[in-house]
């Protein structure tokens, strides 16, 4: 909550993986995810599946999480929910 928002809205697709779209439904490739991560938030090893859901989430801050999701109960939905709470769509 302390941390500006640098985007409006996000939605999440979880499609098997987490997919990301901007406000417009662009997809987020992967690529321009990791260089959205805040350097306060990378590690030395490789980014497991969960830190590369919420990492840059955490450095976003969007206002707005929109998930869209077959199973709500997951972990890394849990998790968001937990974090974004009602931020989270």
């Amino acid at each position: 909550y302390s941390k500006e928002c640098s985007m409006n809205s996000i939605h999440l697709l979880d499609n098997n993986k987490i997919i990301f779209f901007d406000t417009d439904f662009t997809q987020i490739e992967d690529d321009l995810l990791k260089n959205m991560i805040d350097q306060n938030l990378h590690y030395v090893e490789e980014l497991d599946l969960e830190s590369l859901v919420l990492a840059p989430l955490i450095s976003l801050a969007p206002k707005e999480v929109h998930i869209y999701s077959d199973d709500a109960d997951q972990g890394i939905i849990q998790t968001i929910q937990n974090i974004f709470l009602e931020r989270v769509s």
